[in-house]
């Protein structure tokens, strides 16, 4: 069985093991959902190391409302938006829509990079890939990550040459209860998606994942 949010991310995805029946706890809550407002800063040159950690003071950044951002901007950019985690969650997921570099991050940590190069980064680094059209990608990551009061921060950068262009961004961050029954006390979350395998030796290499 597979139960899915209202943006298509799958919360749910279990196989009943019981001969008639079990319960499920599930959640439908997004801690940050789709075009509401954030905190957004773009620079050429230099962003304060504290960008992207809870405590940082973002009050002088622009607030914009994603999704309805016409104005284009020059250089990376940087976007912020405080959240509020619950407990007893196996996991987050965090979908971002984007066409090219991007570096994400909860309370100052890491957790996803695409089309970046590896190590640290700055304004001025641009992107080095890029899909053919914007398109919401993301993680799934253990909900230990996540506090009471938490932040997401997430930069972009864009190719060599670019002056300017226009904010396209946008994101979802989705808590997702164990995909087990109620009446266990593991935190595990089945991973919902497909996914593929590839290795350099090694046969039925597919088996790994069932």
């Amino acid at each position: 069985m597979s139960v899915a949010g209202i943006y298509g991310n799958v919360v749910l995805k279990t196989t009943l093991v019981a001969k008639r029946e079990e319960e499920y706890a599930l959640s439908l809550y997004y801690p940050i959902m789709k075009n509401v407002e954030w905190k957004m800063y773009t620079s050429t040159s230099n962003i304060d190391p504290n960008w992207n950690t809870l405590n940082f003071s973002d009050g002088s950044w622009q607030t914009v409302t994603l999704g309805s951002v016409t104005a284009p901007a020059t250089g990376s950019q940087y976007f912020r938006k405080t959240f509020t985690g619950i407990p007893n969650m196996a996991a987050y997921e965090v979908d971002m829509n984007y066409r090219y570099g991007i570096i994400a991050y909860v309370n100052g940590v890491e957790i996803y990079r695409d089309h970046m190069i590896d190590g640290a980064v700055s304004p001025s680094t641009p992107s080095n890939g890029a899909f053919e059209n914007y398109g919401y990608h993301g993680v799934i990551r253990p909900a230990k990550e996540v506090e009471a009061s938490s932040v997401l921060a997430v930069e972009l950068h864009f190719p060599a040459g670019t002056a300017s262009t226009s904010v396209d961004f946008n994101a979802f961050l989705a808590s997702v209860a164990p995909s087990t029954p109620v009446t266990e006390n593991t935190k595990c979350f089945v991973y919902p998606y497909s996914v593929t395998v590839s290795a350099t030796s090694g046969t039925n290499i597919g088996y790994i994942f069932n």
